[in-house]
């Protein structure tokens, strides 16, 4: 069997991850920190090269790479490039359309906004800047709706199926077709309020996996073709060259608006030279990312709901032709809070780093 994996970077990564998550695991805010989950792929023909898994099985650090495929997550901002795709692809917005970034009241609800108000932003800078209300205005205009501050909002609840739509052929909530059993396609939302929505405008409503996500991270970095994961590359007879088995590069879908890509792609790169993933220029090559924080709870020792994140992140470098796409998703990553580092960050730095710098 030969196998996508390099075997040197793979130990590379899993090293890196093993002692981001040893030093977690001794911070008081990450008490409900679950696992680290990360997958590289080459964005062009859909090579695993590396898949780690890791979190704390009674007291010792396990790589269950299972969860990789099986374990579903809200992702949070991470989904806003898709969201802008679909709104320059339905024409809901056009490229560089300003909209005033500030919380948005709908009647009996709490309000919905940014982690600040950002002010007027673009389609790029609502990227890279992680722009809430960006999001919440392009599902509205998707459902037909008219926003008037603490009114109701009548939603067509067709918008739904839209979005879910559009998220599938990044390959979010669908299978994504990598060869291992027992694949999971995450949970989809019943509900069609309009807060609903919004909600699922920026990653908070139906949840996906990891391998998921970097499907859809490797559509956006090679220009809008989602192609199926392999771990296995061929076959051959035992001590022989001869192939019993090939596992061709397979195209599950090509998406049509290679304008509206390319923006999603500027606002990818915006986000690290100017906005919130500027941390990453730490890498020694050019990095196109987004961040992700999604708001979920978890149950402490006495049986207590409390407030948990989970936190994530999507690159992939070099910019100009990338030779990997990478995903990072931590569950219930910090808890009690709402404002602290994303460790995504740090565990792909590194590894971006590693694999560059062997390069």
């Amino acid at each position: 069997l030969y196998l996508s994996f390099d075997v040197k970077f793979q130990l590379q990564v899993e090293a890196i991850v093993a002692r981001w998550l040893a030093l977690a695991s001794k911070d008081p805010k990450r008490a409900y920190l679950k696992n680290i989950n990360i997958v590289i792929m080459d964005p062009y023909n859909g090579d695993v090269l590396a898949m780690v898994s890791m979190g704390y099985e009674n007291g010792v650090i396990v790589n269950d790479i299972n969860r990789i495929f099986t374990q579903a997550l809200s992702i949070g901002s991470t989904i806003k490039g898709a969201t802008v795709y679909m709104g320059l692809d339905q024409g809901v917005i056009t490229a560089g359309e300003k909209i005033k970034d500030e919380p948005i009241k709908i009647k009996e609800t709490p309000f919905k906004k940014s982690y600040k108000n950002l002010g007027w932003v673009n389609d790029l800078q609502a990227l890279s800047l992680s722009s809430n209300v960006y999001m919440f205005h392009i599902a509205m205009r998707l459902g037909g709706a008219t926003y008037k501050y603490d009114e109701g909002l009548n939603i067509d609840v067709s918008a739904f199926d839209t979005m879910r739509n559009y998220y599938s052929q990044f390959g979010l909530g669908s299978l994504t077709g990598v060869d291992v059993p027992y694949e999971a396609t995450g949970y989809k939302g019943s509900a069609t309020l309009g807060g609903h929505l919004l909600d699922f405008a920026i990653g908070q409503y139906d949840t996906y996996t990891v391998m998921q996500l970097a499907q859809y991270i490797s559509t956006i970095a090679n220009g809008g073709t989602r192609i199926q994961p392999r771990l296995l590359l061929k076959a051959t007879e035992f001590n022989s060259d001869v192939i019993t088995y090939q596992n061709d590069v397979t195209i599950l879908n090509v998406l049509s608006n290679k304008t509206a890509i390319e923006r999603v792609q500027k606002g990818f790169r915006m986000c690290v030279t100017g906005g919130l993933c500027q941390i990453m220029n730490v890498v020694p090559v050019t990095v196109a990312a987004k961040t992700g924080t999604a708001e979920t709870t978890v149950l402490d020792k006495r049986g207590n709901l409390i407030d948990s994140s989970n936190t994530l992140l999507v690159a992939y470098a070099p910019y100009v032709k990338p030779e990997v796409a990478i995903a990072c998703g931590i569950p219930d990553a910090f808890s009690g809070i709402f404002t602290y580092e994303n460790l995504c960050y740090r565990v792909v730095d590194d590894i971006l780093i590693s694999y560059f710098s062997g390069r």
